[in-house]
């Protein structure tokens, strides 16, 4: 009927609006170039230990968390437990910057910036940057290395094994970006920050839309022969999940280890 299909095309609008969204902004050839470990108080492997879905410990952020350029507790972290000097050495702090060094070549270079409260800490294939804040706004260098230019870029740097490819902190080091002044590097976080709540209100907008399909099907079904269909079916109203595992077949370096 045509406005449940109404209701589908706005669903999909926005879909593409979130799935084509990408922050950029133009990179003046005039900036000088400075390897990113020049832009940083230190670079440092995560935790290379078991970790569990029971509830006990602290939560451990990998890949799989690293969502759109930030880090976003899923609800559903793997943890460990950690003694309070070594949980102090790989404590996640706002504005430190994970890179995901160990996973399929896909994956492999997602970037977020941590921004939350709360205590957490990082697993062994993420490498945290701890930005110079007198050289580099984090919120700029963490856009920087979400942008195409640094993600070509850097994937040109990666050793490939079978199903996985690997970049280690050296070579990340090693890579150089535009550094504008502090300034320029404000004004374009200032400009990336409005448009991110316009995307999200798109996330909304399905939120809502996919409610409304949900509360028309089922006055025109009845609600419970809807439910029925619902659980019986393997029709989602929501986006497919991507699939965002974790390496597999990798036996985890050191955290010490250099690459």
């Amino acid at each position: 009927m045509a406005e449940l299909e109404g209701y589908r095309k706005i669903i999909e609008g926005a879909r593409q609006i979130i799935g084509n969204y990408k922050a950029t902004f133009k990179i003046d050839p005039t900036w000088p170039m400075k390897k990113i470990g020049d832009l940083c108080v230190s670079m440092q492997y995560g935790l290379s230990i078991p970790l569990d879905e029971n509830g006990v410990g602290q939560k451990i952020f990998r890949m799989n968390e690293i969502v759109e350029g930030k880090l976003v507790d899923s609800g559903r972290m793997k943890r460990a437990e950690l003694k309070p000097e070594e949980f102090e050495k790989y404590r996640l702090r706002k504005g430190d910057i994970l890179f995901n060094r160990t996973n399929s070549f896909e994956h492999v270079g997602r970037t977020g910036i941590f921004l939350l409260d709360g205590d957490y800490a990082f697993a062994s294939y993420l490498v945290r940057l701890v930005v110079n804040a007198d050289s580099v706004n984090p919120l700029f260098l963490n856009a920087l290395m979400n942008t195409d230019w640094f993600q070509q870029g850097v994937k040109m740097l990666a050793s490939r094994a079978i199903g996985q490819a690997n970049i280690s902190a050296s070579n990340l080091a090693g890579f150089e970006v535009p550094v504008p002044s502090l300034d320029i590097q404000a004004q374009i976080i200032s400009t990336l920050d409005v448009e991110r709540p316009l995307v999200e209100s798109n996330r909304k907008l399905i939120d809502i839309y996919e409610a409304k399909i949900k509360e028309k099907l089922g006055e025109i079904l009845g609600t419970s022969a809807y439910e029925s269909a619902v659980g019986e079916s393997s029709i989602s109203l929501s986006e497919p999940a991507m699939d965002l595992s974790e390496p597999r077949g990798v036996s985890l370096a050191d955290s010490s280890s250099s690459g």
